[in-house]
């Protein structure tokens, strides 16, 4: 569930960039079931069986990086298992001292559907437990929440239509009270066009508390998106133009007068990197300048961030190795003095499957931390 930021610690400006970062993903999502295995989501490469890993705080003695006293340097452990599908069986988060902190258990049926998540505290007993059903088309139709005695603190109930894009989501307390309400339209091609959050008021009504509404063009680019907060009167509207390779060239954010806020314009090299970002106030005036630069990769290796006079105001710098692993990160503000150079480099080993199993990280060219891996595969 997405949490929703009040505007109490935020002014406009950030909160609309922070909603309309929020359509970006609500409106481009169609919310069909999909799902990607842990062992890609963690980057990994071939057929895992276990990863464990181990990270430690470097100690320099005499130019000589050790790991005296391993209840003292180690920063954290896990381990984890998974099946031949990639999905995560268990997890294990270590204290300091080595003993089990956590256990994360996961079970599924015979679909690859997880119907069964838990876990444990470090005496092994039950902290809660979450379980999952589905339909015959492998959508999640609901999950209960159980504590550690056994007992329901929530349950979301979900609902499809005829081409399994979700449509409603509900979700309930521990008194099996209807506390918060999600609905979703969609127009012919499954684009989402209509998002609707109803929450409780202090009468314990249910009442419709933020409304998004999303217009597409005819390559389905989300050209519009609408913002709506009904106890603030708050609208924000944000429109996008893309080119014809579909890469988006303008953004303009418009307030609740409908006057415009905040107004970026991109452009890209032949290959569809991003090479500059400009950035105008509600004035219409420059007051930002951004360059980006990549490798024959596609990787991104420099950003130079222009104040409106052109004066450079900051700099990043990276490099990758040949397996694609950032290993330099130089960053550098060379219009306020009381802002250091900042570099942070890393150094890799891998495994024959390209994986890396130890990691040595490293700041302004002090050795901070080791982090090491042990990989096991399927035969």
């Amino acid at each position: 569930m997405i949490t929703f930021f009040t505007m109490k610690n935020m002014n406009i400006k950030s909160f609309i960039l922070l909603i309309s970062t929020l359509f970006l993903i609500l409106g481009c999502a169609k919310d069909k079931n999909t799902k990607k295995s842990d062992v890609k989501n963690l980057n990994l490469i071939g057929k895992v069986k276990s990863l464990q890993t181990t990270t430690y705080k470097v100690l320099e003695m005499a130019g000589n990086i050790n790991k005296e006293g391993k209840q003292k340097v180690v920063l954290f452990k896990t381990s984890i298992s998974f099946n031949l599908k990639g999905d995560e069986l268990e997890k294990i988060t270590y204290n300091l001292e080595g003993r089990i902190k956590e256990k994360e258990i996961s079970k599924y049926d015979s679909k690859g559907n997880r119907i069964l998540f838990s876990i444990y505290n470090s005496g092994g007993g039950l902290t809660f437990k979450l379980v999952d059903e589905y339909d015959l088309n492998n959508n999640k139709i609901e999950q209960i929440g159980y504590n550690d005695k056994g007992e329901i603190f929530r349950r979301e109930i979900i609902k499809y239509d005829v081409n399994d894009f979700k449509v409603e989501r509900k979700l309930f307390n521990k008194k099996g009270e209807n506390n918060f309400i999600e609905s979703f339209k969609y127009n012919d091609i499954g684009n989402k066009t209509e998002r609707s959050v109803y929450q409780k008021n202090s009468k314990g009504e249910l009442y419709m508390d933020v409304k998004y509404s999303f217009d597409y063009d005819e390559n389905g680019n989300m050209i519009e998106s609408i913002y709506i907060k009904s106890e603030r009167d708050l609208k924000i509207q944000n429109k996008k133009r893309f080119d014809v390779k579909g890469n988006m060239i303008e953004f303009i954010s418009y307030n609740s007068d409908g006057n415009i806020e905040i107004k970026f314009l991109y452009n890209f090299d032949k290959k569809g990197n991003r090479i500059e970002r400009l950035k105008y106030n509600s004035d219409g005036i420059l007051s930002e300048r951004n360059e980006y630069m990549y490798d024959n990769n596609g990787n991104e290796i420099e950003e130079s961030v222009y104040q409106s006079d052109g004066t450079l105001f900051h700099n990043k710098k990276y490099k990758y190795d040949t397996k694609g692993s950032m290993i330099e990160f130089i960053s550098i503000t060379p219009t306020i003095k009381d802002i250091p150079r900042y570099f942070k480099s890393w150094k890799f080993e891998y495994d024959k499957n390209k994986n890396w199993i130890k990691r040595n990280s490293y700041r302004n060219e002090i050795s901070q931390s080791i982090s090491e891996r042990k990989i096991e595969y399927y035969k």
